[in-house]
Order: structure tokens, then sequence, then C-alpha cells
């Protein structure tokens, strides 16, 4: 070997198959700090032991030449402490003339900088690539305002038998996370504590001409989405769908909500209905909810003018 030893050669590493990976990588990367590896000569040489010959053919690493001290002998025996956190790999090539001599190869796996501990967080990290995946298709250029119908979506995220003030927080929350400026209406009584208390009474007396569609489960959550300046209130004899409506024509904006709005355009000048249900067509997104997931309707394109 012309000075050189083979690595299976060296004691600790005969008896190497009974030590795990780590133990062998540490071996390697120990000897590898002292050595230089010349890619044309394909040799090996001592770092600052000897220059290199002019005829490119490198220097040579000899056991004889080199004075091994004792913290580079304790670096052989993997007794150095010297570890590192970055991804490495090292590879030894063998000599020309080594015969069978192997080429070793020794990969640290990675360190992943997230790993979920539960299934909640393997599934949210599905939601987020499911949800950027979606938005790239999904969203136009120039950013509309979007303007929720807050009743209608509560009463969908509640199929329709509870008035769930979840399901207005996760369209909010849908629609602000991509850029948007949200903008939700609702009638007045639904952000008062003692109207819907007293609904409530009434409802637990029997008398059924209290619907679900009037008592929120919360109207604590209302008033918060009121005080972040979300939630704006409308007066409770007039139609709210119709604030819905004007202030996304006056800001270029899309409505979501599943109503038809067929009072509005019932209630619509005439010569107007047939091009006020073209901007409902064009400019009202259904939706629906997958468990408390929001999804809006993923053929709806996004108007562009």
């Amino acid at each position: 070997m012309n000075g050189f030893a083979p690595i299976f050669d060296i004691s600790e590493w005969k008896d190497g198959s009974s030590h795990d990976l780590q133990w062998q990588l540490n071996q390697v990367r120990n000897a590898s700090a002292l050595l230089h590896y010349n890619e044309a000569s394909e040799k090996y040489s001592a770092w600052g032991t000897q220059e290199e010959e002019e005829d490119s053919s490198g220097p040579l690493l000899h056991e004889s030449d080199t004075d091994v001290t004792d913290d580079e002998e304790n670096m052989f025996r993997g007794e150095s402490s010297s570890s590192s956190d970055d991804e490495e790999e090292i590879i030894f090539k063998p000599r020309r003339g080594s015969g069978d001599l192997p080429q070793l190869r020794i990969l640290e796996e990675p360190h992943s900088s997230v790993v979920p501990s539960s299934r909640s967080q393997v599934r949210a990290q599905e939601e987020k690539h499911v949800a950027a995946e979606h938005s790239r298709k999904f969203l136009p250029k120039n950013m509309p305002v979007v303007v929720l119908d807050a009743p209608n979506i509560c009463m969908r995220h509640g199929n329709h038998r509870l008035f769930s003030t979840h399901g207005l927080v996760s369209a909010v929350t849908f629609w602000k996370l991509r850029g948007f400026k949200v903008v939700a209406f609702i009638p007045d009584f639904y952000l008062e504590y003692d109207t819907i208390a007293g609904k409530k009474r009434t409802k637990a007396l029997g008398f059924s001409n209290v619907r679900a569609s009037q008592l929120p489960d919360s109207v604590q959550k209302l008033n918060e989405l009121k005080s972040d300046k979300i939630l704006f209130s409308t007066p409770s004899g007039d139609y709210d769908d119709s604030y819905c409506i004007k202030y996304a024509q006056n800001h270029g904006g899309i409505i979501v909500s599943n109503d038809r709005f067929r009072d509005a355009v019932k209630n619509a000048p005439r010569k107007n209905r047939a091009e006020f249900s073209k901007w409902l067509r064009s400019h009202v997104v259904s939706f629906t909810f997958v468990n408390d997931e929001f999804l809006p309707n993923p053929d709806f394109m996004f108007p562009t003018g």
C-alpha cells in the first residue's frame, strides 16, 4: 500500500460491525480531518506535511513520515468530543493499485426541522399544503374585497340546525390568510346579549316561533369580530343582504354566500334586473364546509372587470 493502511486494517475498525452507525461515522470523520484528498492524483496527504510535487501527482501520506500527536491518536480511536450538526457526505476513494479495496460511502441522515408529534399536526401540515395548492389556482392577481354574508355562513356550518359562529371565524381566517380584506355584515340583534338571552329563554319554554337562525351560539365571538373591525352590524329591520351587495359593488368586491338573492333581484328596477342578475352570477361565490374547513367553490372564477 506504499505506506497506506486500508481503513479495514485499523484495529478499532476490525470489530466495527459490533458498533452502531454513529460510531463508524465518527471514526471516518475523525480520520478524514487529518487527510487531504487530491482529486487529480486520487491520493491523500496530511495537511501541511509535504509540498505538492510539480508533476501533479500529489503528496502521499506515509505512516513513517507523519508524527501523530496524542490528540490525533485519540481522534482515530473515536475519543474526540467534537461533532457536527450539518448534513455531511464522506467519501473514501481507493488509491491506484489498491486492488479490491472498496469505496466507502457513509451518509448522515438529514435532521427534519419539524417532526409532527401527533395526528393533528400531520393533518394541519396536509391542510396547509392543500390550501397552498388551491390558492395558486384560485386567487386572482388583483385582490378584491371579500364580503361575507355572516348569517348564511354560520347556518351552513351548523347544518341549518345551529347558528355556528365558528363557521364565520373559519371563513374569515381563510380569506385573511390569503391576503384579502374581509368585511362581514349581520343584523344588530345578533350582537345584543340581552336580546339573544331572551330569545333563548323563550325557546326553552317551548315557543316554536324562535328559529335556530336567530340564536347565535356565541354572542361574545360576534362582538370580538366587530371589535376587530371585520363584522359590521346593520339595522335589524333592514334587509342585510342589500348591505352586502351594495358594499361589494362600491368596492369591486365579491360576496361569499349560498343565498341566490332572489328578493334583491325581485326588488331591483325591471330595466336593470338582467344586468343585476348577471353581476350576481359573476360576483357571488358559493361554499361549503368539510368538518371545520371552509371550502369555497373551486369552479368560481374571479371577475376581471
